[in-house]
């Protein structure tokens, strides 16, 4: 009889034991499914205005991911700063309405007793842009396409800054009217044209500069507002600069009068006397400044001188020579206002390209002015 008390004993002992198992195993597993994070759908939480690619409980596709990566690694290698000078807007979107003016100025003298001048009226151009860190979108239309007027001129600009370098290019096209006047030196007297749409000017250029004070001198924080400038500083910048420029006058729009103030014999066209085609490759240097007037304020002054070789692709420009020298010259200037999320900025330069041979002295200059206004988010 004790015999089979035992055995009974060890019967619901064992199955205690069991029992105690598979609740352990089940407690194990609900503990193991409980430290699971739930991971959530990126482009949901990207509709719902939630982008963290440091939270992560939400599910990034691999390229994004590794894009991330690479913009951090950029960071750290090419973006640093002295904090006790330059700090962070703390954003990482941005959202900027730009209003672009330009106009166009260029002097010939083609003959001793002879100098001619010609400037145009102002093209304007609006547009919006859309950035994420260093990466933007946009899209600017001419002001005259929008009044109705045919738009006579076209610019492209694309731009990439960071601490250590900036990177630039632009393309430029205007065929609109301008004020043609001509010096007669020899006679001392002034003749002008009005509204001449003879004149055809294209243009192209890349640049690129080195800060060689890059952990105290924010150039974005002046020109793109996505830093913030704390104390005064400066910096000198060296680099590059690569201008293709393109002047035609067409003989067609070339009316009689303006043939007698040429001296031009009968058959014989301006456009021969004054097509100008080349290119420069420059090497280039000079100084940029911030100014901090006060916790919102930063005035910005920039100035760079480009020198090196001339190419001409056309013998009206070339003169007998293929290859001059090259002196060119870049001015610029910038308000910038940032309060909390919001900025403001006015932005101006004046570009100046020299070319002087034997039988020309060219020069020609673009005055550039541009107003932004913006958010950070």
């Amino acid at each position: 009889m004790e015999q089979q008390s035992v055995v009974a004993d060890s019967i619901v002992v064992d199955s205690l034991r069991v029992d105690s198992l598979r609740v352990d195993s089940l407690s194990v597993a609900t503990t193991t499914l409980d430290s699971v994070p739930v991971q959530r759908d990126w482009f949901k939480e990207l509709k719902r205005g939630k982008v963290n690619f440091e939270d992560h409980s939400i599910r990034y596709p691999k390229f994004l991911r590794t894009v991330w990566n690479g913009i951090k690694w950029f960071n750290r290698s090419l973006n640093n700063y002295d904090t006790t000078y330059v700090a962070g807007t703390g954003k990482k979107f941005k959202l900027t309405v730009k209003n672009n003016n330009w106009l166009d100025y260029y002097r010939c003298t083609p003959i001793e007793k002879t100098s001619v001048h010609f400037h145009s009226g102002a093209a304007s151009a609006i547009g919006a842009y859309l950035s994420f860190l260093g990466i933007s979108v946009g899209y600017m239309v001419d002001v005259d396409r929008i009044v109705g007027d045919h738009p006579s001129s076209k610019k492209i600009e694309l731009g990439f800054s960071c601490a250590r370098f900036t990177l630039q290019y632009f393309r430029m096209r205007n065929t609109g009217k301008m004020t043609l006047t001509i010096y007669d030196k020899e006679d001392n007297k002034k003749y002008k044209v009005k509204d001449f749409t003879g004149l055809t000017r294209k243009s192209w250029g890349v640049s690129g500069y080195y800060f060689f004070n890059n952990s105290h001198y924010s150039h974005s924080a002046a020109y793109s507002c996505s830093k913030i400038q704390r104390i005064s500083a400066g910096s000198w910048l060296a680099g590059f600069r690569i201008d293709h420029q393109n002047f035609s006058l067409r003989a067609d729009a070339v009316d009689e009068k303006t043939r007698q103030l040429f001296d031009l014999d009968e058959g014989e066209t301006l456009e021969d006397e004054t097509m100008f085609d080349y290119t420069d490759f420059c090497l280039s240097g000079g100084y940029g400044y911030n100014w901090v007037l006060g916790p919102k304020w930063i005035f910005n002054g920039t100035a760079l001188l480009h020198t090196g070789w001339k190419h001409a692709h056309s013998i009206s420009t070339s003169d007998g020579g293929d290859d001059h020298y090259a002196l060119n010259s870049r001015v610029r200037l910038a308000a910038t206002y940032s309060h909390r999320s919001f900025f403001a900025s006015l932005q101006g330069y004046v570009d100046s390209h020299l070319f002087n041979t034997g039988k020309y002295r060219f020069s020609s200059h673009i005055f550039d002015l541009t107003a932004i206004v913006g958010v950070r988010f």
